[in-house]
């Protein structure tokens, strides 16, 4: 009913077979495939060795939705003929337990609006994780990149929201790609990731478009663990990748005006405001 899409590079084998066993529990998951963007041979050999089920496509560093891209198109193609209903893009650095798929699954079923839907984090310090927030602008990004903590607080509250922190499901127009259960007639209708973003966006711009036309949405109920790595608050070449790759985004969408980012932001802050 699931098939599943994970996009590596030069990741580390303990950290992908954490991510593999948890995956193996679960018996919705009807195809998995690591896309890798290293073409790393000892990758390959691994999943060879311990996961002869997984599919291992090698592949050109051409991004992380791009890679995805890869392993989705073949599920669209493939839809009739294995039953499947919903793609899984999902970060290496992930685990979880088998019940997290159920819930969210669950939620799938029995709500046909619903387009797009993600767990809660929490971190590896056992810390909820903000896993979403409203569009955001550039201002937004340059407070959230570079102002200390101790100032904006009541801005960050809004933005960097914590869905533990409410009891329902929140209809978001911006999550988190480390762990997003697509309903494969959303990705059918309003198209796959961007492929002009090599990375960080993608997630962004594939939520609110998805946002348009079904409920995106963020759970409580269930939860992951999420080892982030935030390599762009590390190292000067990520952060220039992000940079230039929201810069793309912003070019697309608008810089400062954004009139669908403004509406869809009001509605998630007055749903919020009602919690």
């Amino acid at each position: 009913m699931i098939s599943v899409s994970i996009v590596t590079y030069h990741t580390a084998h303990d950290e992908l077979s954490t991510c593999l066993d948890c995956l193996g529990q679960c018996e919705e998951i009807a195809s998995i495939e690591i896309v890798d963007n290293s073409s790393d041979t000892t990758i390959c050999q691994f999943i060879k060795d311990h996961y002869p089920e997984v599919l291992y496509t090698p592949n050109s560093n051409t991004g992380y939705g791009a890679g995805n891209n890869i392993s989705i198109r073949k599920s669209l193609e493939n839809r009739d003929i294995k039953k499947l209903k919903y793609h899984l893009v999902m970060n290496s650095d992930i685990a979880f337990k088998s019940d997290v798929v159920k819930i969210l699954l669950s939620k799938l079923e029995n709500d046909s609006s619903i387009g797009l839907i993600m767990p809660a984090v929490v971190g590896a310090d056992d810390k909820p994780q903000s896993c979403c927030h409203p569009l955001p602008s550039p201002w937004d990004l340059i407070k959230h990149r570079f102002a200390p903590k101790r100032v904006f607080k009541k801005w960050r509250r809004y933005y960097d929201i914590l869905p533990q922190l409410y009891k329902e499901d929140i209809n978001v127009p911006y999550m988190h790609g480390c762990f997003m259960l697509f309903r494969l007639e959303a990705l059918q209708k309003v198209g796959l990731f961007d492929e002009r973003f090599f990375m960080y966006p993608e997630d962004i711009d594939i939520t609110r478009r998805v946002h348009r036309e079904y409920k995106t949405i963020v759970t409580p109920d269930a939860s992951i663990y999420h080892l982030h790595r935030a390599e762009s608050r590390h190292s000067f070449k990520m952060l220039y990748i992000h940079a230039v790759n929201m810069l793309r985004y912003f070019a697309k969408w608008g810089f400062f005006v954004d009139r669908e980012r403004s509406k869809m932001n009001k509605k998630l802050r007055d749903e919020l405001k009602r919690r």
